[in-house]
């Protein structure tokens, strides 16, 4: 019993490093699944509303600028 006991314990004693990283995982994924799960607010697979008659696919971008938030003095 006693070597039982002992055993339980050494293997119980490698196994608690670990623990920290399986609840790490676990929180990952929650969010990680709360993400999957969303609804967006735009379906995609919906035929409703407007449609362009023709589409000619030219993009002109004039005076653009972009910076971050957290940046906003740095282009």
């Amino acid at each position: 019993v006693f070597f039982s006991v002992m055993s339980g314990a050494f293997s119980l004693g490698h196994a608690m490093p670990y623990i920290s990283v399986v609840s790490t995982a676990i929180g990952a994924a929650s969010t990680l699944f709360a993400i999957i799960d969303r609804v967006p607010d735009i379906d995609p697979y919906s035929n409703a509303g407007v449609k362009p008659e023709k589409v000619r696919g030219e993009i002109e971008l004039r005076d653009v600028t972009f910076s971050y938030p957290a940046r906003s003095g740095v282009q």
